[in-house]
């Protein structure tokens, strides 16, 4: 039985089919999260979006995340784009930092806490005139870091099954008894 190998420009289509269906599915998780809870606690497509700024992502796959993120705003505050207010500049902070402080793996950590923090503490008080409950900044804060992690993991994982089933094919056609 031959074994067929994938070319890298089929690798790289499926990497992108699932880079947009996993925005997709984060950016439908946060808008039902918002209708079951009333209140934005959970920024799924955010996180991602911190994530990616650290991997190897295009600059129209980091446009698809903010598009997404600025309709978020609109279905939960009916203001298109309000979130692009902290996004651009934390965009440019990570792009910064990347170059600067390469390998360190805290920086989407920091890059999310910045941006829950501009808008517990700055955009919901004093652009939407929501009042900054104490208990719930913390709240949405290690929510988020939790997804951040959770999301971060599976991003490490990728892959990995496949190298050892790549090797175990390669030794099975390298060996004489498979003819």
């Amino acid at each position: 039985m031959p074994i067929v190998i994938k070319s890298n420009a089929v690798n790289i289509l499926y990497k992108e089919r699932y880079f947009y269906l996993i925005i997709l599915l984060l950016f439908i998780v946060d808008i039902f999260s918002f209708s079951l809870l009333e209140k934005q606690i959970v920024y799924g497509l955010l996180c991602f979006y911190c994530i990616s700024l650290y991997k190897e992502t295009s600059i129209f796959q980091l446009f698809a995340i903010c598009l997404l993120i600025a309709l978020e705003s609109s279905f939960h505050y009916n203001i298109f784009g309000l979130q692009l207010v902290y996004i651009l500049p934390i965009t440019l902070i990570g792009f910064q930092s990347q170059k600067t402080f390469y390998g360190f793996s805290i920086q989407p950590y920091i890059l999310l806490i910045c941006c829950l923090l501009i808008e517990c503490l700055v955009i919901e008080p004093f652009g939407l005139k929501i009042p900054t409950i104490s208990a719930y900044t913390p709240v949405k804060i290690i929510a988020n870091i939790i997804v951040l992690w959770c999301i971060s993991l599976i991003d490490n994982s990728q892959g990995k099954l496949g190298n050892r089933f790549d090797a175990y094919s390669r030794r099975r056609e390298e060996s004489p008894d498979s003819q």
